[in-house]
């Protein structure tokens, strides 16, 4: 009869299994926008195209105001791909702004920038685990006097009731972001935004920030109830017992 117990108790152990490891979570794309932009300057002869948003995978965008000898560009290109399971976004993209003043004087001078945005709102019907990896490489030159060059970042998650899971924000240097954690289910909101500029009244200047991203949701592994985890460990100690 002893040894009855001890087989039943391991069958109950290994039925418990599936429902504790089998869980597959649906995880939905609400929307996903895209976005890029570019604004320039010369001698007050402004062009601004501040936001062109699209659906599509790729875009870029370029703006060029021109009043010899100054010229100014801006300039925006991004790629972005949502995988058919909506649990993948990937992102390369880069913006920039070039402007060039070599002569001084009153009214004169150059300035320009370039932008993008990536920004996804999901659902998670159960625990995920997120995986985040995002690189901001930036390059600043700059000559004359009266010359400014800068590229930034800023990139976060959130819940939709207002919890912030994680935010960065980077301006100048280059710098790698990693982070990884659970969600519980809920609805969340992934931004990522990076600009790049450069002014010169005198001089020339070059911003540019080159970006790339990685966000990965999977499965998580639930954490096992106490009643699981008891008749897992009677499981195991009826078995070492029966080959006793």
């Amino acid at each position: 009869m002893c040894f009855r117990l001890d087989v039943c108790a391991v069958t109950l152990a290994v039925w418990c299994l599936p429902a504790w490891a089998a869980a597959d979570p649906v995880t939905i794309a609400l929307s996903r926008i895209i976005s890029v932009g570019a604004s320039v300057s010369v001698l007050g002869a402004d062009v601004d195209r501040d936001d062109e948003r699209s659906d599509d995978n790729a875009m870029t965008l370029t703006d060029v105001a021109a009043l010899p000898p100054n010229l100014a560009t801006g300039s925006a290109t991004l790629v972005s791909a949502l995988s058919s399971d909506s649990r993948h976004l990937t992102g390369t993209g880069s913006s920039s702004g070039i402007a060039d003043s070599p002569v001084a004087g009153n009214g004169t001078g150059a300035a320009a920038a370039g932008r993008l945005l990536i920004n996804w709102n999901f659902r998670v019907d159960e625990p995920e685990r997120f995986d985040f990896v995002g690189s901001l490489v930036t390059s600043l030159l700059k000559t004359g006097p009266q010359s400014r060059a800068a590229a930034s970042w800023e990139t976060s998650l959130s819940s939709d009731t207002g919890r912030r899971v994680f935010f960065s924000q980077s301006e100048g240097p280059s710098t790698t972001l990693n982070r990884t954690g659970r969600l519980a289910p809920g609805s969340y909101n992934f931004d990522l935004q990076a600009t790049a500029s450069a002014g010169a009244a005198e001089g020339s200047a070059t911003g540019a920030a080159e970006v790339g991203l990685i966000f990965d949701l999977s499965p998580a592994s639930p954490t096992p109830e106490p009643g699981s985890i008891f008749l897992l460990g009677a499981g195991l100690f009826a078995a070492i017992r029966a080959r006793r």
